[in-house]
């Protein structure tokens, strides 16, 4: 474990380290990052319990040729609160064609030794460069995360509730349950109403993720972590309000606000510099749609492809909305993209099923327009929804904002 440590210093030092950032950047422009890690994580399907925790990753080819077969290296390192079990740490990639996915899943073991945190690193087996470094916080819960029972009363009116380590927010048509997790990390379970029954239509973590960092400072990812809530409602509308931090860096709200009549869930997220930074992006809500019945790959650490299989009826690229029809239910989330900064443009996360759809959208910023001064704030309007029944995914369109 300590080999780890050090190893993981070394690369955050070359990161951090003025001096040294310019030589990094060479080196990865030189190398040209083939790949892009679309998701690292806890696996939304096997969520993390003090006894079983498995992590997932999913990398794109983003390149226009076929990277050969294992001409990269995954390596996952276990950082703290987690142990090895068996499996392959550190598999080669297979041929990854322009725009093929893999995916890798591990399964590790929660030590109860301090919060259970673990990296992925992604390096060229020819020349050995570090092309990539993430990190990732585990939620461990002791619970299976289900909905649970709707709140009573939605008929009438929206709902809002608070309880111990967790908050409900209902309309009449759609309603979010957010459970707190260990380290403080929420997760927000969304549901969508048919007649009487109350369906599950996937989960959202992280809410909000920032890659910032302070000028001169190589930009590094931190996650929202939720210290209190706010609440209100009156006889049209329930509003939940999530105040937090993103590390030392920033002050941050998520606002839900529910409304009757309406299987969409307005959402705002503010956030508020505690120090003058250099932002490079903001990622929204990510929305995983669970996808029953789907084989999931072995947690065995070895990478396999998944299969490229387009949406029969795909939305416009043009459109400011991110969704997934399965079954009798199409949820998303969408966006606007005239709330961006001058400059500031939004980046999907592509659909790429792995037990799990996700779903999302990058606000990325660009190098003239990203100091954000201290005591300065920026906001961000989006929407989650769940449509049920629906019949096509062409039901998400009728979110996007106009």
């Amino acid at each position: 474990m300590r080999l780890n440590y050090l190893l993981l210093s070394s690369i955050l030092f070359l990161l951090l380290n003025t001096e040294c950032t310019s030589a990094f950047s060479q080196i990865v422009k030189s190398t040209s990052d083939p790949v892009k890690v679309l998701y690292f994580g806890a696996d939304p399907l096997t969520f993390p319990t003090p006894a079983s925790a498995s992590l997932l990753t999913v990398v794109e080819n983003i390149t226009n040729s076929t990277i050969p077969a294992g001409a990269l290296r995954l390596r996952c390192i276990a950082l703290s609160g987690l142990d090895y079990t068996s499996g392959e740490l550190a598999p080669l990639l297979p041929a990854l064609n322009p725009g093929q996915y893999a995916v890798c899943r591990w399964n590790l073991a929660p030590s109860g030794k301090g919060p259970a945190s673990a990296a992925l690193m992604i390096e060229t087996v020819l020349n050995r460069t570090w092309l990539s470094v993430q990190t990732t916080g585990l939620p461990i819960e002791n619970h299976p995360l289900r909905f649970g029972d709707p709140l009573p009363g939605v008929d009438k009116s929206p709902r809002v509730l608070l309880g111990i380590n967790s908050a409900w927010l209902s309309g009449n048509r759609i309603a979010i349950h957010i459970k707190r997790t260990s380290q403080d990390m929420p997760i927000l379970i969304l549901a969508g109403r048919n007649g009487k029954r109350w369906q599950m239509a996937g989960l959202c973590m992280p809410l909000m993720k920032t890659l910032s960092g302070e000028p001169g400072q190589q930009a590094w990812w931190q996650t929202f972590h939720w210290l209190t809530t706010n609440e209100y409602s009156d006889s049209s509308m329930a509003e939940l309000t999530l105040i937090g931090t993103l590390g030392r860096f920033w002050k941050a709200k998520i606002s839900f606000t529910a409304r009757q009549n309406t299987a969409a869930i307005n959402g705002h997220i503010h956030l508020t510099a505690l120090r003058t930074l250099q932002l490079s992006s903001l990622q929204m809500p990510r929305l995983m749609v669970l996808l029953s019945g789907m084989p999931l790959p072995p947690a065995n650490g070895i990478p396999i492809l998944l299969p490229a299989d387009p949406p029969a009826d795909p939305l416009p690229d043009s459109a400011p909305v991110a969704a997934f029809h399965f079954g009798h239910i199409t949820s998303g989330m969408s966006w606007s993209a005239s709330s961006l900064l001058p400059g500031w443009s939004s980046d999907q996360i592509p659909d790429c099923p792995a037990g799990a759809s996700l779903h999302g959208v990058r606000i990325n910023t660009n190098q003239s327009n990203s100091l954000i001064v201290a005591g300065e704030s920026i906001s961000f309007p989006f929407r989650l929804f769940a449509v049920d029944p629906s019949s096509s995914l062409q039901d998400a369109l009728h979110f996007a904002p106009h």
